[in-house]
């Protein structure tokens, strides 16, 4: 079954959450629960409406989508308070402070025709949202945040949804990592991060503050420190930096307009760098958390970042079928490799740092040298499309699309095994070498655990608390 929905990770989870079975099972919400602020008692009370905690968060969840950065539905945005005050092709006032029957967002959505309300092709907004909104430019439209031209997803205050308490059926497993020590193995979930023991698969933990969806997870060299790629497609992503031992939420390091797709410490600890849909890399210093570059050279979405192993250069992997090399010290592009010509999803250094290993949806493995963006060689028994490349040592591993990680020397590319058991699509993979252990996790929400020393399969689980496959089926 070949589906568009593979073209990335996060257009299958969009797909998947967007086909509502989960909505079915009268379980699990597909979005956040409203804040505490959209209660119909704040809009019974005459108090000040907040733009910042009480309408910013109802725009962020119900418009940004169509009305965002991105080919904006009649060029008019909602992105930033500032954005929000413009007309767009509507040729009239969106807000007229003091006057909401005269501010055409209002009319929008108070609207009886379903073809004209607002949002479109959705549900009318609670009637307790409505009056918020219209309590708000009654009182003058007023920005209360830091600054009127931040991203609104910046400046509400932090909402996490809740996760099930019994998972009605699982999701596709977008990050695993295994503890410094190998005892553990965190996996993504639904709004939170689950823990599970790698020994008998028993669930340990679940961190909640968490963004919707988890799509990398990375520990510094140390051990102490967990960081977090995430968000809620199409509407908000997040860089997180947690405890590892704990999972306590240390600091929010950033918060974009998309989702987050990937986070790499440094080989020292000392910086962390993110990418995502909003086409930029970030780089970050720890523990402070302060952001001390943003590169935007890539014309897509960043699917994934990795240091080179004496902290200089950063490789990365964008949907826009180049990956490219950074100098992190200047924070500027300094070699583009074009060579797939087709999506490129991951890219890592070789553990001496002169070559660079990318992986791509045509299929192959490319080899070439980050200096000049020469190919070497190139990997092409492989199956699938290979969403997740990951260096451990002298080896390197690739997940892919026909249920397969490929266990690789660097120094001559030469396979070593393919731990070929999984029951669908591999998208994450974490090596613990002292250990011999890999974990992965798939499309249909399982954890596989391998014992690398033999290249057996040590057990499998559904990281989905309270799901059961066989009262599933009945």
């Amino acid at each position: 079954m070949k589906l568009w929905k593979c073209f990335t990770m996060a257009v299958v989870l969009v797909t998947w959450e967007a086909s509502g079975v989960w909505a079915q099972q009268g379980q699990l919400p597909l979005v956040a629960p409203a804040p505490k602020s959209e209660k119909p008692a704040a809009a019974a009370t005459k108090q000040r409406v907040s733009f910042v905690r009480d309408v910013a968060p109802i725009l962020v969840r119900k418009c940004l989508a169509c009305h965002g950065p991105k080919q904006p539905k009649s060029n008019y945005q909602v992105t930033t308070y500032e954005l929000l005050l413009k007309e767009g092709d509507f040729g009239t006032e969106p807000i007229v402070p003091g006057k909401p029957e005269e501010s055409m967002l209002y009319e929008l959505l108070v609207d009886e025709d379903p073809d004209t309300w607002m949002p479109k092709d959705a549900e009318r907004l609670p009637k307790e949202q409505i009056a918020l909104i219209r309590r708000w430019i009654e009182q003058g439209a007023r920005f209360d945040g830091p600054d009127p031209s931040a991203p609104l997803s910046r400046i509400i205050p932090r909402q996490y949804g809740s996760a099930p308490d019994a998972y009605p059926r699982p999701l596709p497993v977008t990050a695993v990592l295994l503890s410094h020590d190998g005892k553990q193995v965190i996996t993504s979930g639904y709004n939170e991060l689950l823990v599970w023991e790698t020994a008998t698969g028993k669930l340990l933990a679940r961190w909640k503050q968490v963004p919707q969806r988890t799509y990398d997870l990375e520990l510094s060299p140390d051990g102490k420190l967990l960081a977090l790629a995430g968000g809620t497609p199409g509407v908000t992503g997040e860089v997180q930096l947690r405890d590892a031992a704990s999972g306590k939420l240390l600091r929010v390091l950033t918060v974009c307009d998309d989702v987050v797709f990937a986070v790499a410490f440094s080989p020292d600890g000392k910086l962390l760098a993110s990418a995502g849909a909003d086409r930029t890399i970030r780089i970050f210093q720890i523990p402070e958390g302060k952001e001390l570059h943003a590169m935007e050279d890539h014309a897509d979405w960043v699917m994934d970042v990795a240091w080179s192993p004496d902290g200089r250069w950063l490789v990365s992997a964008s949907r826009d079928k180049t990956a490219k090399v950074f100098d992190a010290q200047k924070a500027q592009a300094h070699t583009t490799y074009n060579g797939h010509g087709a999506v490129v999803y991951s890219a890592v250094f070789s553990a001496d740092g002169k070559t660079v290993f990318s992986a791509a949806e045509n299929r192959q493995i490319h080899q070439w040298n980050p200096q000049d963006g020469k190919k070497k060689a190139q990997i092409t028994n492989i199956r699938g499309e290979i969403y997740r490349l990951t260096r451990a040592g002298e080896f390197l591993f690739a997940a892919a699309s026909d249920r397969t990680v490929r266990q690789f020397r660097l120094a001559n590319r030469s396979q070593v095994r393919s731990l070929d058991k999984h029951s669908d699509w591999v998208y994450a993979v974490s090596v613990h070498l002292p250990g011999q252990l890999l974990a992965a996790g798939t499309f249909d929400g399982k954890v596989f655990l391998w014992n690398l020393k033999d290249g057996k399969l040590i057990r499998s689980f559904y990281a989905a608390p309270g799901y059961s496959a066989q009262v599933a089926k009945k």
